[in-house]
């Protein structure tokens, strides 16, 4: 059980990482008028957990901070995702 725990903090500091990233190169690809990142990829990626790392390159980089889905989603996702965190990771500490 303990590999399996160690499996998902690794996932969830990956999925993370990658919804920052993509976010930033979202932001880059607007700057430069080049083919963006579909809103939908970008959501999609925060629900498999990356919704902490989305919510802090939003707001690190003022991006999609006018679309309701993300200025009101992302910051929801993060907190439904925080609480599963502390369920999951707790019932291992007791």
């Amino acid at each position: 059980m303990e590999t399996f725990k160690t499996a998902l903090g690794y996932y969830l500091l990956i999925v993370n990482v990658l919804a920052f990233l993509l976010m930033v190169a979202d932001k880059i690809k607007a700057i430069y008028k080049k083919r963006r990142i579909s809103e939908a990829c970008l959501l999609a990626v925060a629900v498999i957990g990356g919704s902490i790392g989305g919510l802090f390159s939003m707001y690190i980089f003022n991006h999609k901070t006018n679309h309701k889905k993300f200025l009101i989603g992302l910051p929801l996702l993060a907190v439904i995702h925080i609480v599963l965190y502390i369920i999951y990771f707790k019932s291992f500490l007791i």
